[in-house]
């Protein structure tokens, strides 16, 4: 199931993004690196999400397994930019 989420960032104008957990392990993503917005989700295995968050962000990927999570990856939202398509003549 895919999911839009939608962190409250002020500083820019917000991208759209994707993220997709490939693992077989429960993560927890968040982005706490703009000032003014702390964003945190449960991504399980196989799943896909969708926000947008400003271009400045970084998202933290935290691998999950019992009794510690611990910072397995942080990505630029840059990367994980959703391209949008215009037809000819819009």
């Amino acid at each position: 199931m895919n999911q839009l989420l939608t962190p409250q960032e002020q500083n820019s104008s917000p991208v759209l993004c994707y993220y997709v957990n490939w693992t077989q392990q429960l993560q927890v993503v968040r982005i706490a690196n703009i000032s003014d917005c702390y964003w945190e989700r449960v991504v399980f295995p196989g799943q896909r999400i969708m926000f947008t968050a400003s271009i400045e962000a970084e998202l933290e990927v935290y691998a999950s397994s019992p009794p510690t999570a611990m910072l397995s990856d942080k990505l630029s939202v840059k990367t994980l930019q959703v391209e949008t398509y215009k037809e000819k003549g819009e």
